[in-house]
């Protein structure tokens, strides 16, 4: 799982508190994680970012996405 959020500590912090805080495994994380990270390269607005701005803001709208839920 670090490997596919390219070692960033800021994503890794995010994904390690989003998995605390909202109970579930590092498989059902990494699939969340998968299917957002998918989505957000079909999106012209943010397509051509560089891996950090994506493994961020992938894990960063995780965390978000469950505040509203």
């Amino acid at each position: 799982m670090i490997q596919e959020l390219h070692y960033f500590a800021l994503a890794v912090a995010q994904a390690g508190s989003f998995i605390h805080c909202c109970p579930s495994s590092l498989r059902e994380y990494r699939e969340l994680y998968r299917r957002e990270h998918n989505n957000l390269l079909q999106n012209e607005e943010t397509q051509g970012q560089d891996p950090y701005e994506l493994a961020v803001y992938s894990t960063w709208r995780l965390s978000y996405e469950k505040l509203d839920g």
